[in-house]
């Protein structure tokens, strides 16, 4: 994620299936989406679980939690 680039979405989840740790979802008015993983131990720290790039749009983009609907292990992000 470029540092010049505007925030849209920030959220924090206390629990994820996917890192089993808290996670942090971070969008990006450039179309970056980036979901950390959250070390509470060490203060906060986070680490890239995942980036992806979407294309270019005329709004600004943000990015949100689904629930999941089935027993299946995972997370899903809406834009």
């Amino acid at each position: 994620m470029r540092s010049e680039s505007l925030i849209t979405t920030v959220q924090y989840h206390t629990f994820s299936l996917v890192a089993r740790c808290p996670v942090l979802l971070v969008c990006a008015q450039d179309g970056n989406i980036c979901f950390f993983s959250v070390a509470l131990e060490t203060k906060g720290y986070l680490t890239l679980l995942c980036s992806l790039k979407l294309a270019p749009r005329l709004h600004s983009i943000c990015a949100s939690f689904c629930p999941l609907l089935s027993l299946e292990k995972g997370e899903f992000i809406g834009t």
